[in-house]
């Protein structure tokens, strides 16, 4: 099972890539490129990637934790089912 701490790291890790790409990136190219485009339009743009790359991670992270957790409910339909089909089977061979 993955910790809380890990998965807040992880996310806050995945915020800062986000954001920080778009800004160093826009910034060079508005250099390079001679692009009409200010610092806060280039602070806009990298908040808005962030704020989609950390929803996008956040929904990884809660499909991970869903599947590490079993279900109990389809655990205990699956031994019913398993057991009903082993009766089944003995039920066959014994007659």
């Amino acid at each position: 099972m993955v910790s809380g701490k890990r998965v807040v790291a992880r996310l806050l890790g995945n915020f800062g890539i986000s954001f920080f790409s778009p800004l160093v990136s826009g910034n060079i190219a508005v250099t390079m490129f001679d692009i009409a485009i200010s610092f806060n339009d280039t602070l806009i743009i990298a908040g808005l990637s962030a704020i989609f790359v950390t929803g996008l991670a956040m929904s990884k992270e809660l499909r991970d934790w869903g599947r590490s957790k079993p279900d109990v409910d389809q655990r205990i339909y699956e031994n019913e089912h398993d057991l009903d089909s082993d009766d089944i089977e003995m039920s066959f061979y014994k007659e």
